[in-house]
């Protein structure tokens, strides 16, 4: 992937607490000896419950829980009117590119699906029955899915993007290409349409969504001054797009 350049001033980068808000850094650089105690804690008590049973049934209490409680409450806070950098894996074609770049990333819906699939139709790049196969067999209305666009945040990700092999090497997204994926002779046909592309998109902190704290792996990030521990967000609102890689 080409590198990632020009990202708007006043983007928060979560890999890159050198775009956090300046407050919300001076804060935490005060309370960042007591965040190291917290995690350190909670590590020593995760060592200990692999092989007693009783730390994981009753977890002590970790006495710098208050703190890290307020480093939560402080970042959550003071990144209220964010804008989030986040990164979309797929295969486009020129025509979505343009699209996306005008109006944005659509949450996923019966309808985009549609639309897109008639397009690669139109262009000759599928056939009639294999858009009503794909249509009848995509996710658009399965929950966790449907009306969700999803993001992942680390730059280093980008870098290294082995683990994005399916997204970026099938057309569709998985709510499409999933049916297609144990079929060579089929899965091949969705390898050839569009080009790999990760799509640079900005979302307010308050409309990203995700099974993990976003507080606390910045919390972590920022105290070990090291790698960021990605993780999958979802949005159900269109998302801006600042550019395609």
């Amino acid at each position: 992937m080409e590198k990632i350049k020009n990202i708007p001033i006043g983007v928060v980068v979560l890999n890159d607490f050198k775009t956090w808000p300046q407050d919300l850094v001076a804060q935490l650089n005060i309370l960042r000896p007591t965040i190291g105690n917290y995690i350190q804690f909670e590590r020593a008590l995760d060592k200990k419950a692999e092989t007693n049973v009783l730390f994981r049934l009753k977890r002590p209490y970790n006495p710098h829980q208050n703190i890290w409680q307020r480093a939560i409450e402080i970042t959550e806070n003071l990144l209220k009117g964010s804008m989030i950098l986040g990164f979309h894996a797929t295969r486009l074609l020129p025509e979505e590119i343009s699209e996306i770049l005008k109006n944005g990333l659509e949450p996923l819906s019966e309808n985009l699906i549609k639309r897109r699939l008639l397009l690669i139709q139109e262009m000759g790049l599928i056939s009639e029955e294999i858009r009503r196969e794909l249509l009848l067999h995509s996710q658009t209305k399965t929950p966790g899915r449907a009306g969700n666009v999803f993001m992942f945040h680390s730059t280093e990700t980008c870098k290294d993007s082995s683990g994005l092999g399916r997204l970026l090497g099938r057309y569709g997204g998985e709510s499409l290409y999933w049916y297609y994926d144990k079929d060579e002779s089929k899965k091949s046909i969705l390898r050839s349409i569009g080009r790999p592309a990760i799509v640079l998109g900005v979302i307010p902190f308050e409309k990203l969504n995700s099974q993990y704290s976003v507080s606390s792996r910045m919390l972590k990030y920022f105290w070990r001054r090291r790698e960021f521990s990605d993780f999958d967000s979802f949005t159900n609102s269109s998302v801006q797009v600042l550019g395609v890689l």
